[in-house]
């Protein structure tokens, strides 16, 4: 469209749809808007002020608020968070100029909304019906107690099935760090939000991830907080999960003010053998000193429940860290956003990120939660297959700024390990956040997957066990684990193992897959088919799965069927699916041609090609094994039989 020849109406329509192509972006302003629309500033000036009486400014201002109050209205965003997306430079900024433009605040605009959805559903409301209403009413709050109550039970049942694979009391995780004296083990409660105003939950919440760091660098053995916040088991209070995870203390924060300084309440609690308070304080600090409440709480939390510092760990608790607030405020919103879903979001923590960057370069916070966000976006985000590359590029850079950044060294480790396949550096950052801290659980279960390149299946199961004692409620960890036993053609265990698996989740449909897998292995097809049935019920993920069950079956046609429909999506997942099933048929020829295919697509299991039972018919034909020499994988003095 030619913008000086159109209609008053597309004139405003493109000017608004310009605004709001950028309207996450606080920079854009009136220069970016002439530049994008190609007009002069003198034509949109003049146009607008005949059209409108608002000058280019008023009128991107206008546009923005406009949206800001849509965004309100759904309720699906704190006014902080609306401010952000709406792209003012801070939720003061934005509540001034929404009260001028719209004559109340925005959360007064969250309150009207909220009323006039309440009339609405009042006003179509039926009288006669609201007897019947009542007692239709009643019956589903009966239900609700009752499968809570029972879910309660089940997830004790689960806990005790996961601690009856985990090292038994007398053992140690780490034995390095503890110096043989028994590692106690924390959980930090989310941050209570207690200062009276609910658009501090954001600040409230990476409060939470910053004190959990700050424990992580330190070497304690810190449970993640989803394992006491589990939904299902609503009945039970936080003491008795602490003591059925056996967690041994727990902090519990709370926000109490939030502005030019932070007041935070911290308590720490015993939780075994019996409920204690150990320590309480009350800081009150500049956001200046801010890292002072996360340094401190490490330093009292240490000497209460005698943990051992290093003397690095003591001198970087003792060293001062000043920082800017405006740079601290920048990064708590990118740190925020960046973990939405929400491909807007994202796109505006990244942006964020990066202004904190610009604000000090030389603190590697931002560039960390840049690597995490990476990592964690997958597809979800705009950068695309791009994702994974900014991730290493954001670890490294952060790691050279601060060589004791746990979640960097994870990062790198799954990439050298899975995509990349540079094994050495992958044992490298391993052992070096293991160094840091040994009870991290990714890496743990990674380290798991490093053992197995060479066919070390016990050790490589100690490290999945070791994962699974520091996060008993993650079931990719089982998952992990009977997957491994799969591998090393100890089926039996590697059923107890997906079994845990969907204790945890009965809809993870891995566990489905290795269930199904390993008894295709004991020989037990008819049952292996409705296993792999039910997962593919659920989620067509590892649809492979059926087809190999139908191949080592003698189903033949059904097989050839399912990998059909695979050779229409390709994927490196699907060439693994069809190099398996055709694995299963004895056609060399193509498993060979697929295994190829997973190489060229880089698929995450290519490392382990050697001691999957499945290509065992494969180890001696020459194209195999020049495939497994130019993986260049670590060497192995004892291989598994190869029976």
């Amino acid at each position: 469209m030619n913008l000086s020849f159109s209609s008053d109406k597309e004139f405003i329509a493109k000017l608004s749809e310009l605004v709001l192509d950028n309207l996450g972006d606080e920079n854009f302003g009136v220069e970016q808007l002439v530049e994008q629309s190609g007009l002069s500033s003198s034509v949109i000036r003049q146009r607008l002020k005949k059209i409108s009486k608002k000058t280019i400014a008023q009128f991107i201002n206008e546009v923005r608020l406009k949206k800001a109050l849509e965004m309100l209205q759904e309720g699906a965003a704190t006014a902080s968070e609306v401010a952000y997306k709406a792209g003012f430079s801070s939720p003061t900024y934005f509540n001034a100029c929404f009260h001028d433009y719209f004559g109340y605040t925005p959360g007064e605009a969250k309150k009207r909304a909220f009323e006039n959805n309440n009339e609405e559903n009042n006003s179509s409301s039926e009288p006669e019906n609201s007897l019947s209403d009542i007692k239709s009413s009643s019956q589903p709050q009966l239900i609700s107690f009752r499968t809570i109550f029972y879910a309660a039970i089940a997830v004790v049942a689960v806990f005790i099935l996961v601690f009856s694979l985990l090292p038994r009391s007398g053992e140690k995780i780490n034995s390095d760090k503890s110096e043989g004296k028994e590692l106690k083990s924390i959980v930090v409660l989310p941050v209570q939000n207690l200062t009276g105003n609910p658009e501090n939950e954001y600040v409230a919440e990476v409060f939470q991830t910053l004190i959990t760091d700050e424990l992580y660098r330190l070497g304690f053995l810190v449970r993640p907080t989803h394992s006491v916040l589990d939904p299902s088991d609503s009945l039970i209070s936080i003491q008795e999960k602490t003591k059925k995870l056996k967690v041994d203390v727990y902090l519990k924060p709370t926000l109490l003010c939030s502005g030019d300084s932070y007041c935070v309440s911290v308590q720490l609690y015993q939780s075994i053998p019996e409920e204690k308070l150990l320590w309480s304080h009350n800081f009150e600090q500049g956001k200046n000193q801010v890292y002072d409440i996360f340094k401190n709480s490490g330093l009292n939390i240490a000497e209460k429940i005698n943990f051992s510092l290093t003397q690095q760990q003591k001198d970087y608790l003792s060293t001062e860290k000043i920082v800017d607030p405006a740079f601290f405020d920048t990064l708590l919103v990118g740190k925020h956003f960046i973990h939405k879903s929400n491909p807007e979001d994202f796109e505006l923590g990244v942006r964020k990120l990066l202004k904190a960057n610009d604000l000090n370069p030389l603190d590697p916070a931002p560039l960390l939660a840049l690597a995490m966000g990476y990592s964690n976006s997958g597809h979800s985000s705009s950068a695309g297959v791009d994702a994974t590359t900014l991730s290493v590029a954001y670890a490294e850079k952060a790691l050279s700024l601060d060589s004791n950044l746990i979640d960097a060294y994870v990062i790198l480790a799954s990439y050298y390990l899975y995509q990349d396949w540079d094994f050495q550096k992958a044992e490298n950052a391993l052992n070096r956040c293991i160094e840091v801290n040994p009870n991290v659980a990714p890496a743990r279960y990674h380290k798991g997957w490093f053992f197995a390149l060479t066919g070390e299946f016990d050790k490589a199961a100690d490290e999945m066990k070791k994962a699974m004692e520091i996060d008993p409620l993650d079931p990719i960890i089982p998952g992990y684990l009977g997957w491994l036993y799969q591998y090393a053609e100890e089926y039996e265990k590697a059923i107890d193992a997906a079994k845990l698996t969907l204790e945890l989740d009965p809809n993870y449909v891995m566990g489905y897959y290795v269930w199904g897998t390993a008894l295709t292995g004991l020989g037990k097809h008819d049952e292996a088919i409705e296993i792999n049935k039910k997962g593919v019920a659920i989620k067509p993920g590892f649809m492979y799965g059926l087809g190999m069950a139908y191949a080592a079956a003698g189903q033949h046609d059904k097989a050839l069927e399912v990998a059909a429909n695979l050779e229409k999506k390709p994927s490196g997942w699907n060439s693994c699916g069809l190099s398996l099933i055709y694995a299963q048929l004895g056609d060399k020829e193509r498993t060979i041609f697929w295994i190829e295919s997973m190489v060229e697509k880089r698929q995450d299991f290519v490392p382990w090609i050697r001691h999957n039972p499945a290509y065992k018919f494969l180890r001696k034909d020459k194209r195999f094994q020049e495939i497994v020499d130019r993986l260049n994988l670590p060497k192995e003095d004892n291989l598994p039989s190869k029976k």
